[in-house]
């Protein structure tokens, strides 16, 4: 009769060490669960942000052509600069080093393509037909790069996703400048444009690993 209570006994403690260690493991795999991070895909034509940048995209085909390479790249740069990706964020962000990083574009482009120019001195007249076919190239490739991307419908998310490919678009305008420019001053302007973008594009990555919504 001992040994069979004994029996029982180690049993029970088996079978509360099972539900004990079930109880954990239940608890570890629920935990766990919640913590991965399943984004909210929102479709491309209803995201403003995206909105923004298609509409930046049209807008950059209505300049006018034929008034030489250097008029016609600093008025595409100005068109950019205004686009409605740029000036969102005043309106949209959450996040308090999000907006800095706007305005702070913002300033920087302003005072390049604005201030330190004076349009009444260029007088070179290029030809800015093979400008013009890398632009089409250029603008093609930023459409498809942001139509791959996820799309959240978090301002603040969505709006550093899509300023990477914008920043690289606003590059390689610079670069094709540089291939086919002439004015110094305007190269000087594209060369800064290109060292700081990077550098901005390196803080919008940042920003997205330091800011995973979850």
């Amino acid at each position: 009769m001992n040994i069979l209570r004994r029996c029982r006994q180690r049993r029970k403690v088996e079978s509360l060490k099972i539900t004990f260690l079930l109880i954990i493991v239940f608890i570890t795999i629920t935990s766990c669960s919640k913590a991965v991070y399943k984004p909210t895909v929102q479709p491309h034509d209803e995201n403003v942000v995206m909105q923004a940048l298609h509409d930046m995209i049209q807008e950059v085909d209505t300049v006018p052509s034929s008034v030489g390479l250097e008029l016609y790249f600093l008025e595409v740069m100005r068109v950019v600069h205004h686009a409605a990706l740029g000036t969102m964020m005043f309106h949209e962000a959450k996040n308090d080093s999000l907006v800095r990083f706007g305005e702070k574009i913002f300033k920087h482009m302003h005072a390049l393509i604005y201030d330190s120019i004076n349009l009444s001195l260029i007088t070179a007249v290029n030809d800015d037909s093979a400008f013009k076919a890398e632009l089409a190239a250029s603008m093609e490739k930023m459409s498809k790069v942001a139509d791959a991307k996820i799309i959240t419908g978090v301002s603040d998310y969505d709006y550093a996703t899509l300023m990477i490919p914008h920043h690289e678009f606003v590059i390689s305008i610079c670069n094709s400048y540089l291939k086919y420019g002439i004015d110094t001053n305007i190269r000087d302007i594209a060369q800064e444009i290109i060292t700081v973008q990077n550098m901005e594009i390196l803080e919008l990555s940042n920003w997205l690993i330091a800011n995973k919504l979850k």
